[in-house]
Formats: structure tokens, sequence, C-alpha cells
């Protein structure tokens, strides 16, 4: 009996081949019109300038298209667009290396977070069956041949995305998807490289080059085809019927009841959470949204000039220890900040950077969201320390001092940091001999930094509201109050509240021993500033003298401040004062866990702080920064209760008209944004930024989309707030708002050089940042006689005919050597500098 003949192997396709045909020739007549049209004259014309070539040399050029290209193709945007724009930028060589090594970076992020969100979120899930349909018939070629079976599908017709996303599904080991990754990508970036840099140079030469080599690499890719079975098995498979199919199932009803099955949200973050690696990838989102919105744009916070030109003349001088502001001893304020900003410019080498000088700053505000995820996942746990960390992270306040290179950031910061490891030390958790001296360093980081503001305002209403819970959970139970769930964070936080001789020792130990090494500072500058006690503590009293605002005033700005949380900050008050009152009504309730119990403590954590900083009579907007730890507490546990007890929306309805008064405010956002976007475009921003519109677009859908528990309610607002604030402060810089208006006042620093500089007008330390170097202050124009010569005079024109009255009184010869303004166009003064000398 013959045995039957094994079947075929299905015919290859030939559409895919002939299709290449067709895109080289219409490709290379694309590209010939592009060069004989105006735009290509103006390309070529741009591409010769100076500028354009040093910027083209320049790595930094080639590091930001590399890590723009590799976002860009990991979200789908097809690698021989990439390609082609590297080859006429950077031209062949450079363009060559750029153009394999994008889409390798962007095939492996998507490698890794396919297998990170496999692996984590939806562990022990079925493949939806139209893509398990397409790669289990081909998943063993990936198994046993996965360096040919790589290569193979890199050179199929199949967006780049697709074939990431099913590649990393298959079987394939992380070295032979990279390595036959690379090797895929290399014909068609030669290719299209080529055709990028016939632009610049070699035109005819370099088209018909590229044509030639994409027209042999198409009839290769057919012959190997045709002659392999397995690569006409991969092109049969992965025909654009196929293709079609797998994303009309996937992106139809198949992720949909693949999601659905999962439970998400709460599942997600149960796993999410479930170890140490998802709350690091989400701090580190946390990091870069940070580094995204530093700005550039010029100094308009007078505490910032201050700042700034304080740590340049410490970089110029050399004198670190005392600081100094137009060659004055600055004693009033901690050197800590100040030797950052002294220590970045140092580094970087360019005291006028303005990133590098705020990055400290930056630096310190993803400090502060790493210290309350710490004491916040001590207290309840990995996932409501998750929700406060996204809360704070995206909270408006937080974002502006993480721009400004100013004081306040640096003690809030330090002071939540020991706190948390305060408490780890008083609780017997962990190392304490690690802990003890770690506690110690970071309140003596927060003393240097602003004094012992943020002690009163952290730690002191913190151990004040310990003790209230502890009383009223310890006092006796009576009929309406259930005992305390043995999940809650109460353990952790009785234990860390100090009642033993021992404990208290401790504390007391650390307290004295952080401020004993702040005080340090002053200590020492006693000895050569005899008045330095006198100026501080002058200083100090002045913030209790002049009460100029109410004692409201901070609980009026309080929903600006946590904006755009505002409203569902009244969410915490609305649940405890609806159980409250509910329990009330109905004696016999016993409900599992009353919200009362949930959010007493962080609702008189942050009650306490708000009244202990309205006493003190000088309020300031960036006073409230202490007390932002605990109100993104309050609003974090306050969603994580939504999250698991979702009738409290229902029993209390103002929560359910919270929820979507806010909801509604989101999807406002989501439209405005590509409005504002479009406004700055015109004002000057870069065209680049209409990319963001379609994120914007789909932010919106997501967020009228679904119901929302207390996990939508943290990622939508974190993501639309991350979203936006990055779009709006990347597009400052071209616009009338991040214009430098001080800019006409840098040179006055290269004229005036090696002489003396005298001011007559109006002191301000912006102006002192502007000009870049000291100069002797002076009130009245008639001083200029006692003053020794040649020097400079800069007068602003109030001053000006008086300063040219003193000069021809006292006999000194003078001229005009420079004017410049000074602010935005409607409030401009021009300033004039005079070279005066004796006749």
């Amino acid at each position: 009996m013959s045995q039957p003949l094994p079947p075929e192997p299905p015919k290859p396709d030939r559409r895919p081949i002939l299709k290449a045909l067709g895109v080289a020739i219409g490709l290379s007549l694309c590209v010939c019109l592009v060069y004989a049209s105006p735009l290509g004259s103006d390309f070529r014309a741009a591409q010769a300038t100076p500028h354009a070539q040093a910027a083209a040399a320049h790595p930094a050029g080639a590091i930001t298209f590399f890590l723009l290209g590799a976002i860009v193709v990991a979200a789908g945007v097809p690698r021989t667009a990439v390609s082609f724009l590297a080859g006429s930028l950077f031209g062949f060589w450079l363009g060559l290396l750029l153009a394999l090594a994008i889409p390798l970076a962007a095939a492996l992020l998507t490698f890794a977070l396919t297998h990170w969100i496999r692996g984590s979120l939806f562990a022990g899930t079925r493949l939806p069956p139209a893509v398990a349909g397409l790669l289990d018939p081909i998943d063993h070629h990936f198994q046993e041949n996965g360096f040919l079976a790589v290569l193979l599908t890199r050179q199929m017709p199949m967006p780049g995305l697709l074939a990431n996303v099913l590649i990393s599904l298959s079987s394939v080991k992380l070295g032979p998807f990279g390595l036959g990754s690379l090797l895929g990508f290399a014909p068609l970036a030669v290719v299209f490289v080529l055709y990028g840099s016939g632009l610049r140079e070699d035109f005819m030469v370099r088209v018909l080059a590229s044509s030639v080599a994409l027209v042999i690499f198409s009839v290769v890719t057919y012959l190997v085809c045709v002659r392999s079975a397995m690569a006409s098995r991969l092109l049969s498979q992965l025909s654009p019927t196929r293709q079609h199919d797998v994303r009309q199932n996937v992106f139809g009803g198949s992720v949909r009841s693949w999601l659905r099955t999962t439970e998400l949200p709460s599942s997600c973050m149960a796993r999410l959470t479930a170890s140490w690696r998802g709350p690091s990838l989400v701090l580190a989102a946390v990091l870069l949204f940070i580094l995204l919105i530093i700005p550039t744009v010029p100094v308009t916070n007078i505490m910032e000039a201050r700042n700034l030109k304080a740590a340049e003349e410490i970089v110029e001088s050399g004198h670190w220890f005392l600081p100094t502001l137009n060659g004055a001893p600055r004693i009033l304020k901690p050197p800590l900040p100040t030797w950052a900003c002294a220590a970045m410019g140092r580094l970087m080498g360019d005291t006028r950077n303005l990133f590098a000088l705020r990055l400290p700053n930056g630096l310190v505000a993803f400090l502060l969201v790493c210290f309350v995820y710490l004491l916040v996942r001590d207290l309840y746990g990995r996932r409501p320390a998750l929700l406060c960390a996204l809360v704070l992270a995206t909270t408006v306040q937080l974002i502006r001092e993480a721009q400004i290179a100013r004081w306040d950031l640096y003690t809030t910061a330090f002071a939540c940091g020991g706190l948390w490891a305060a408490c780890r030390v008083l609780a017997g958790t962990g190392k304490a001999w690690l802990y003890f001296p770690l506690a110690i360093l970071l309140w003596t980081a927060s003393y240097l930094s602003k004094g012992p503001v943020a002690f009163v305002l952290l730690p002191v209403p913190f151990l004040i509201a310990g003790f209230i819970v502890r009383h009223v959970v310890n006092r006796r139970p009576t009929p309406l109050d259930p005992p305390l769930p043995a999940d809650t964070a109460m353990p952790y936080l009785f234990r860390a509240l100090p009642c033993t001789v021992r404990q208290w020792a401790l504390l007391t130990s650390m307290v004295v021993a952080a401020m004993a090494l702040g005080h340090s500072w002053w200590w020492t500058l006693q000895y050569q500033y005899p008045e330095t006690w006198k100026a501080v503590t002058g200083d100090l009293l002045s913030k209790f003298n002049g009460n100029t605002e109410p004692l409201y005033f901070y609980a009026l700005q309080t929903p600006a401040f946590l904006a755009p949380w505002s409203l569902v900050l009244l969410i915490p008050f609305l649940l405890v004062a609806g159980d409250v009152l509910r329990r009330r009504r109905t004696p016999g309730l016993n409900a599992p866990q009353p919200a009362w119990r949930d959010l007493l403590f962080p609702l008189l954590w942050a009650m306490l702080g708000l009244l202990f900083l309205s006493l003190v009579p000088d309020k300031k907007s960036r006073y409230f920064l202490p007390l932002l730890p605990a109100f993104t507490v309050l609003i974090g546990l306050a969603c994580e209760r939504l999250m698991h007890t979702p009738d409290d929306a229902q029993n209390v309805p103002l929560v359910k008209y919270a929820l979507r008064l806010h909801r509604g405010a989101l999807f406002l956002v989501c439209v405005a944004t590509p409005v504002a976007v479009f406004i700055l475009t015109l004002k000057g921003a870069s065209q680049t930024l209409w990319l963001s519109a379609p994120a914007f677009l789909l932010l919106a859908l997501l967020v009228v989309a679904g119901k929302w528990d207390g996990l939508r309610v943290v990622f939508d607002t974190a993501m639309v707030t991350a979203l936006g604030a990055a779009v709006l402060f990347l597009a400052l810089p071209g616009t009338p708002w991040g214009e430098d208006y001080y800019r006409l006042a840098y040179p006055v620093k290269a004229i005036s050089k090696g002489t003396p500089l005298y001011v007559v007008g109006d002191e301000s330390h912006k102006l002192l940042w502007a000009v870049g170097r000291n100069y002797l202050w002076l009130d009245d124009a008639s001083k200029l006689s006692a003053l020794s010569w040649p020097g400079m005079v800069l007068a602003d024109p109030i001053q000006r005919p008086l300063v040219e009255a003193a000069l021809h009184a006292n006999d000194l010869s003078w001229r005009l050597r420079y004017d410049f303004p000074i602010g935005a166009p409607r409030h401009q003064v021009v300033w004039y500098l005079y070279d005066v000398r004796r006749r």
C-alpha cells in the first residue's frame, strides 16, 4: 500500500512582491519631484547653513533623534519613514546607524513590555482566539529556528508594531529575537537611508542605487519565499487577509472580552502591586514626567533668581561654605538648595544652563513622591501607596515647585523622608541601625534647606493625629462601633507612635541630633559674623508680625493648590459625613468597614497641619507645600475606599455627583487641550505638538467609557494631567510666554568686564541674574560723586536725567555705551549703560 504524499506547501502570494516593485518606482518618482520642487531647494539651503551643520554633527541631535524615533516606531510609525528622515538629516553612515538602532530599540521595548504585561498583568490567561489562530501554526518555527524565523518575518509585508507584538508573543528567545530583528531591518534601512541622503548630495546616483537595491531586495525575498518551506508557510500564514482579521478581531470584540474575563481594573492593580517591579515601573514613569516638565524658559521668579545667582557666585568664587548674593553674605537662607544648584552648574560646566540648574529641584520632587509612597506602603500597603504617589505627582503645586529652583521643596521632601525612616525605627521594622542615622540625615537636610518649618508641619501633626486615632480606637466600644478590621493600617501606626521610654528616647535623640547638626552651619557662621543670630532671629520673628492675610487664607486656597484633584478632595469629607449621619439615623447599623475609621487618621493629619499653618501670620502660597503629602494621602485613601466599597457612591449621592463633575471636567480638558495647542502653534510653538492631539482625543474616549471607580479616578486624572502638563510646558519655549525678556541684558557682563558697575534705579535680583555680575546699588544719583572712576553706571529711565546731571556736576566725562529694554512689551523699561571716566 503506497504512502500518501505529504501535502505541498501553499504557494506564496506574489502580490506583495509586485507591490514592492511598484513602491520602488513610485517612491523614486516622489523623491525626484520633491528634489526638483521649491521644498527641495529650501531643504538644501537650510542644510547648508552652519547652524544646521553644527546641529547635525552634535551628539545631542543624534541622541534626541534616537530617543524620539524609538518612541514613535514603538507606537506604530513605519520604520522606513524614520530611516528616510535619518538619511536626510544625518547623512548615510550616521543615518544608517540610527535607522538600525531605532527600530531595534523599539522592538526590544515592545518585547519587554509584551512579556511583562503577559506575565504580570495577564498571567494564566489565554491569548485572544484571532492571535492564537495566527501564531499556533507557526510557533514551532520560532521555537526551533528562532533567528531564521524572526529574520524571515521581518521581510513580510506587515506593520512593524503588529510584527513586534506577534513575534514577542511567540516562543522565541531574546537573543534570536534581537539578532534576527537587526539583520532583518538592515535591507530596507540601507534602501531608505540612501533615498533620504540623496536629498543632501549625489541625488541621481543615490536614488538610482536605492531603487535598484529595493527591486533586488524584492526579487530575492520572492525567491526565498518560493524555495523555502518555512518562508512559504510564514508568508501564507501572515497574509494581509489574516493580518486584517487579527486587527479587526483583537481591537474589536476579542480584547474587550479578554479584558472582561480578567476582571480589570482591580485584577491588573493587584498584579501591578504584587511585587516591587510594578511600583518601580510607575515611579520610573513619574521620574520621566518630572524630567519632561523641567522648563528651560527664562527665570521669572525672584526667589529663583536669587538662588541661581548665589549658586553662580559660589562656582565663580570657589567659596562653598557661605553663599553670597551680589558679594554680600547670604545668612538668612540655609545653603543646601544653593549648594545643589552650584554643584550641578559646576558639574555641567555652565552656570547658565537652566535645565541643569533646575534638575536638582526635579530630582527632589521625585524623592518626595518616593518617600510618600514608602510611608503609605508601610501604613496601608502597596496599592494605596501607589495611588497616593500618583495623586501627589500630578498636583499643580508639586509640578510648579519642581520647575522652580528654590527652597520649599527641599525641606518638605527631606522632612517626609525623615518621618518615614523614624516610623520604621519606632515600629521596630527593618534594620534600626540603618534607619536611625538615615532619619537624622534626612531631617538635617530638611533643616539645612529652610530651617525647622517642616518639623512643625509634617511630623508634629502626624504624631498628634496618631495619638487621637489610637485614643478613639482603644476606647470602650459601643454597639455602634464594630471591631477594627485586621487589614487596616492601625497596627503599624500604633507601633510607630512613641509610647515606651525607649521609643521616646529614640525620637528625642533623632530630633535633637538633626537640629544640632542643622544648627551647626549657623553656629560656625557666628564666629565669622557676630550678627548672625540677631539677623536670623529677626527674620524668624518677622514671620509672626504684620498679619496681612486672614486666618482662612489657606483653607480657601487649598482646592487651588490641589488641582486637578479639587473635586476629588470633597469625597473623603462627604464619605465621613455621610457615614456619621447614616449611623445616627440607623442606630442598629453595623457596617464592616465604616468610612470614618478608614479616613480618620489622614483627615486629622491634614486638618491639624492646615490649622498650624494658618496660625502663622506670614502667609504665602508656597508655604502650603509641607501639607501636600497629608492631603494627597487623604485623597488617595478615599479613592482606595471607593475601589473596594463602590456602594459608598450610591449611599452618599453627593459623592456620585462629585465624581460626575470631575469626570466631565477631565473630558473638557482632553477636548480643550488640542485647542490650546493650536493657539500655542499660532504663537510660535512647534508644529510637532499636533502629534499629541490624537492622544488627547483617545484619552477623552477612555474617560467617558466604562464604569468609574477609585482606580479609574486616579489613573485617568493622572494620565490627563501628565500628558497635558508635558505638552504645554514643552510648547512654552517657542511662544511669547516663554520669551526671555532679560536676554538683551546679557551683554552687560562682557561690556563692563574689568570695571566697577554701579546701578541707579529700582533694585531687582532678576536684573542681577540677567547681568550676571556683581554691582553696587545706589538709591540716589548724588552718591556717584563719592565713587572712584573709571567705571560704568546703569540707570533706569527715571534716574537717567539725575545720573547725567550728577556726572556733569562732578566734571566727569561719559558716553552712552549700551541700552536695552527689560520686561514684557506692555511694561518694558529701558536701561542705559554709561561709560564714565574722569576728564
